[in-house]
């Protein structure tokens, strides 16, 4: 395995890496970091998360917001990589996409294309924020769950959180889903698979909210009106 950094003037450094890094892809795994952008991952071999197929969604809900591609191109197999601070990476990463509902609602359902992508696991953290200034503000519900897949042989499967009780969206007004994590969790939040483009925010080291315009993560957001 090879993580590969890319550094200013065009200069390349390439570090081995133990080859259980990944458990997906201990061969062809790889990490591409940018200077001040958000490090990506590909993944070159199916996952499996907790959930069902993208395609079985309950017809009662109303879709507030979704990106999935259609079955069985439901997302890409590369994606930002959302890490803990004592993760294989050596520093944590979090990445949030935003979205505008159409209509007043409730949200009681998140889906993630949110994936483990190492064997040594921490805690995944996946939360609903508000907007503030442009960049994700306070959380109105925060899930910490361990329950994301390693490694499988299906499709169009996705990670998925749920509220009780629901959460309340207005319409018009910017929303943000986070995927953080915690102590050694690193995993990988895949692309859309027509590699949709955009604004969204990621966090580096805790060094607060930074709006980068590139590929955007698979994530539904699904509720009543």
């Amino acid at each position: 395995m090879k993580l590969i950094v890319r550094v200013p003037i065009f200069m390349f450094v390439t570090l081995l890496f133990c080859e259980h890094l990944f458990a997906q892809t201990p061969n062809n795994g790889k990490f591409v970091l940018l200077p001040e952008v958000p490090v990506a991952v590909a993944l070159n071999a199916p996952v499996v998360a907790s959930g069902t197929e993208a395609s079985d969604v309950d017809a009662s809900l109303y879709t507030i917001f979704n990106n999935f591609g259609k079955k069985p191109n439901c997302y890409d197999n590369e994606g930002w990589v959302v890490s803990g601070k004592d993760s294989s990476l050596g520093y944590s990463q979090y990445i949030a996409m935003r979205f505008t509902p159409k209509a007043d609602a409730t949200v009681t359902e998140l889906k993630l294309a949110l994936f483990r992508t190492t064997d040594k696991p921490g805690g995944a953290v996946i939360s609903l924020n508000e907007d503030m200034g442009n960049q994700p503000g306070n959380p109105l519900h925060t899930w910490v769950t361990s329950k994301l897949g390693n490694s499988g042989k299906l499709p169009c499967v996705y990670t998925m959180v749920k509220s009780k009780h629901g959460l309340p969206v207005r319409e018009g007004a910017q929303y943000w889903v986070v995927a953080a994590a915690t102590g050694t969790e690193m995993d990988g939040w895949i692309f859309t698979y027509k590699g949709t483009t955009g604004n969204f925010a990621y966090n580096y080291d805790d060094e607060g909210w930074k709006i980068e315009n590139s590929n955007l993560s698979v994530f539904a957001v699904l509720g009543t009106r």
